[in-house]
């Protein structure tokens, strides 16, 4: 079964900022919108392609599961000019799929479908036949595909193409190993939650303002100013620069100097500042935002746990899911 991080995208957790309550959505979207069984090999590519016997259907709502066929048609989509902006390449026929075939098919003067939008084993082979033309390379094709992270503890996760650019870069590794120093914690922790909260995006943006790399909240709704140990930064411009969001990031933590024993602290501490340091047992919430509500708003975080959303979190329980 394709691994996701679904649960992740859906999920919504609670901060206070400022004395402001704010409901900050989960920014990551890059393990949901890249291929994960696809080979990012140009001769695998074309062969997984040309192995595909019969149509391919667009999904009712509702029904729609993860097909390897579909996601390989997705890239070959994208490798053309038909972009997938919202859903990427999920692997699943939804909506913008069938938009982007229907496009594909007008332009390349194909029959027309009615109803549901199929890719037929004609409309496979002119695809294939197009990009053929097109000198596709190894390296076109990794881009639409998640790429393994390694760290020093483990290998955890996957990481689309601008979170290897970012941590490829010599001045943001130099400048993040800085601030980690300055801070006493290690890099690694500051990188998984960065990956847990923006897939390593800096310009990540949710609906509600929050931004960047960890996921800055304005300190007024719908605003773009965010103080940090009494520095004022624009979270506009914060997206802008992943040096600048170090220096962010450190004047968030630094008064939490020594307090940080490990990345499940550091995240805790993103998603639920009260509860650093408090043991296991301690529950999520206050007399504002109810244990049950946290834990309904926050479902992904309930079923990884072991829990049905509406259940209380405690530390333990979000310790289970930051490491899942």
């Amino acid at each position: 079964m394709k691994k996701t991080l679904k649960e992740e995208l859906e999920r919504i957790h609670t901060l206070n900022y400022g004395g402001v309550i704010q409901k900050k959505l989960s920014l990551i979207e890059t393990d949901e919108k890249k291929a994960d069984l696809v080979k990012d090999n140009v001769s695998e590519f074309f062969k997984t392609l040309e192995n595909i016997d019969g149509s391919v259907s667009e999904q009712n709502r509702g029904e729609r599961e993860f097909q390897k066929n579909v996601e390989t048609i997705q890239i070959g989509l994208e490798l053309l000019g038909y972009d997938l902006p919202q859903y990427g390449i999920d692997g699943k026929f939804g909506t913008e799929t069938a938009s982007a075939v229907k496009k594909f098919k007008s332009d390349n003067k194909l029959k027309k479908d009615k109803g549901l939008s199929v890719m037929t084993k004609d409309d496979i082979d002119t695809m294939i036949d197009i990009l053929k033309t097109k000198n596709i390379k190894n390296e076109d094709i990794q881009n639409y595909i998640n790429q393994t992270l390694n760290t020093s503890d483990r290998n955890y996760t996957k990481i689309d193409k601008k979170g290897r650019e970012l941590l490829n870069n010599e001045e943001f590794r130099n400048k993040l190993n800085e601030v980690s120093d300055s801070l006493g914690i290690k890099p690694e922790w500051l990188i998984k939650v960065m990956y847990k909260e923006s897939g390593l995006n800096p310009s990540a943006i949710n609906s509600i303002g929050c931004g960047g790399l960890v996921g800055f909240c304005p300190d007024s709704p719908r605003g773009d100013i965010k103080t940090l140990n009494k520095r004022q930064y624009s979270i506009s411009e914060l997206r802008k620069s992943p040096l600048l969001q170090l220096d962010a990031i450190k004047d968030m933590l630094i008064n939490y100097k020594g307090r940080f024993n490990s990345y499940e602290d550091l995240y805790l501490f993103n998603f639920w500042p009260a509860a650093l340091g408090k043991s296991d047992s301690y529950v999520i919430g206050n007399n504002q935002l109810s244990p049950e509500l946290i834990s309904r708003q926050n479902s992904g975080i309930a079923i990884k746990s072991g829990k049905q959303p509406g259940e209380p979190l405690t530390v333990a329980d979000f310790k289970v899911y930051a490491n899942a």
